[in-house]
């Protein structure tokens, strides 16, 4: 349970496939979470990249779209590889 801060001496963030990130969730769009994870870009975060509650495997429907606030909302910290 320790915080670890990196600060880069000449650049922002880039970040390659297979890194975890922590990001704070800046907008809940269509089907998506828009991140900030301090990088050159904004991180996206797809509805259908989401675990659902309970660990149900099905297609995301137009419901599960109206209740992604339920699962993550503006200002919500998360950890994502």
């Amino acid at each position: 349970n320790k915080l670890v801060s990196v600060v880069p001496l000449k650049s922002r963030y880039i970040g390659q496939v297979g890194d975890v990130v922590v990001g704070r969730v800046l907008e809940v769009g269509q089907k998506r979470w828009g991140l900030d994870v301090n990088s050159t870009q904004q991180a996206v975060l797809m509805l259908s990249s989401v675990h659902l509650p309970g660990g149900a495997q099905r297609r995301r429907t137009h419901e599960d779209q109206l209740n992604m606030r339920l699962l993550y909302e503006e200002g919500d910290l998360m950890s994502a590889e």
